[in-house]
């Protein structure tokens, strides 16, 4: 389906997009007033967005409400689009929080009662193709606001808008979630790494020159004034596209490059998953390859000499790029304060002050968490699904043990909670670090993971409920704390007709009777955990 198909097969509207959606201008506080800048409100560039991913949660760079008040930048709210229009033309996402943004890029809402923002998103990023073409051919690439009065598009009604949009959203949600998983995974195999190569190393392992496992390749740029070395099939990267995807798979360049190209300059090909490194402008920033790609003289290629070792490769120059300054600065501490500040300890309070930066915060904590909880905590990238576990823990007391199981087992991406926005999590994790309220999304998963019951393949609904009963210490622990067994095959009354709960649980901070319905957790059905 594409959204500009002929509306006459239909009846829907044929009109331009720049009629159904309002466009906002953004600016650039003054670099040279100090004051402007460093302070709470994220302030996005094209970098900050063009990585190919539907959402924008951060900013690389933030300002104040002074230099928000005296530039001509503007806020977008939560759920509104950002487009870049000049450079690098067409990167697009929704806002995940409110930011101020560039006058590179447009702000984009679509008009009440006659667009829904949603469809609207997918309704520009069908039309990105075209607002390219109308975009090139100036001395620079650019997107006015007169572009979008020439894209031709077929708008259906309110409530066909919101269904569309509605089932494409689901599963741009979804990739959402696994970008947010693949994070929090990311970090726990970086942690890792370092625990078994660097913090636990035997010292019966032999030293060698790094360049003894790996090969360093060189890039190269195709001349630009020949046309018949560009606009390729081979992807081609710049520095700019390693700091937008850094300490990422990359999946798209900005351009392309012709196999001509290749063979008439000093680029080379990688392979796929190889690593590559920006070495000159921005150094140190890095990502993998997530096919064949070349790249210019900007940037070096990392290949392992060992066949197959991609991955260690990666995360050994991971390693080496971070670690340059805290061994250096970890000797000085250890000759003036002793040993506690060797240097995998100085790795983790660097990460500890990061994460936890409000002291009032670390205060409590600490009275209740131990330095070994947090070391767990630590390696989590996501600043929610931090907050989620560290407060879960506080109150429900977990061990070190438990809290590594819930992390390994990715308890925060499968809670309700975390298909929310941004900001309904915040305020539900305020208020149970506040009041330790609890609720039920911070309760309940989607899925629950019931492999322990040992049962293969499809089965019966009495084997699932006879193998619950079995493992019932188990299967309270993956319910979560506060469950309590009541009874199996409660009989209730309800209209006159009798009905059987198979299992029945009470949720002691909750306050409620949570009922299971077997037939429902067979693995042709959904959940069947329903709260009374």
């Amino acid at each position: 389906m594409t959204f500009s198909s002929s509306p006459a097969k239909r009846g829907w509207k044929e009109c331009k997009l720049g009629e159904i959606i309002e466009i906002i201008g953004g600016g650039t506080p003054k670099t040279s007033i100090p004051e402007y800048w460093n302070g709470n409100i994220p302030w996005l560039s094209v970098v900050d967005f063009n990585i190919g991913n539907k959402y924008v949660y951060k900013a690389e760079k933030v300002i104040t409400q002074k230099g928000l008040d005296n530039s001509s930048t503007k806020l977008l709210n939560e759920g509104d689009i950002i487009i870049s229009a000049r450079g690098t033309v067409g990167a697009l996402a929704v806002l995940r929080k409110q930011m101020a943004f560039n006058q590179s890029c447009y702000g984009i809402r679509g008009i009440p009662d006659i667009s829904n923002q949603d469809y609207v998103y997918y309704l520009i990023k069908d039309s990105i193709n075209n607002l390219q073409q109308i975009a090139h051919g100036g001395v620079f690439d650019t997107i006015t606001r007169e572009t979008f009065d020439h894209i031709a598009i077929a708008l259906p009604s309110l409530p066909e808008q919101r269904a569309i949009a509605g089932v494409l959203s689901s599963l741009d949600d979804k990739i959402d979630l696994l970008h947010r998983q693949n994070k929090t995974l990311e970090g726990i195999a970086e942690a890792l790494w370092r625990k078994m190569f660097v913090e636990e190393a035997d010292n019966s392992w032999k030293e060698v020159p790094l360049l003894e496992i790996i090969d360093l390749v060189g890039g190269g740029t195709p001349k630009t004034d020949t046309v018949e070395y560009w606009d390729g099939s081979i992807p081609w990267l710049s520095a700019k596209d390693i700091t937008s995807n850094h300490k990422r798979y990359i999946v798209k360049t900005e351009r392309n490059i012709s196999e001509l190209g290749v063979n008439n300059s000093s680029a080379k090909i990688l392979s796929q998953n190889a690593t590559i490194i920006s070495a000159r402008g921005t150094v140190g920033n890095y990502c993998l390859l997530s096919k064949p790609m070349a790249f210019s003289q900007s940037n070096y290629g990392i290949l392992p000499k060992i066949e197959g070792c991609y991955f260690f490769t990666y995360l050994l120059i991971v390693s080496l790029v971070d670690a340059e300054i805290v061994p250096t600065l970890s000797a000085q501490l250890i000759q003036d304060y002793g040993k506690n500040f060797e240097a995998k300890n100085l790795w983790r309070m660097i990460q500890f002050a990061e994460y936890f930066p409000k002291e009032e915060i670390v205060v409590t904590l600490s009275r209740q968490l131990s330095w070994s909880h947090f070391i767990e905590i630590i390696p989590v990238k996501d600043q929610l699904a931090r907050e989620f576990y560290t407060e879960m823990c506080r109150m429900e007391r977990w061990s070190v043990r438990t809290l590594r199981k819930k992390i390994g087992s990715m308890m925060f991406e499968r809670t309700a909670i975390a298909k929310k926005s941004d900001t309904v999590i915040k305020m539900e994790l305020s208020s149970l670090r506040e009041s330790d309220k609890l609720t039920p999304d911070l309760v309940f998963r989607d899925p629950y993971f019931l492999d322990f019951l040992g049962l293969k393949g499809f089965f019966q609904e009495k084997d699932l409920e006879a193998a619950i009963l079995r493992e019932l210490e188990a299967f309270i622990m993956e319910l979560g704390v506060g469950f309590t067994f009541v009874e199996r095959q409660k009989r209730m009354i309800v209209d006159g007709d009798d009905f059987y709960l198979d299992l029945l649980f009470y949720h002691r901070n909750l306050r409620r009777l949570v009922a299971i319905d077997m037939m429902r957790l067979s693995p042709c059905g959904r959940s069947g955990i329903v709260m009374i």
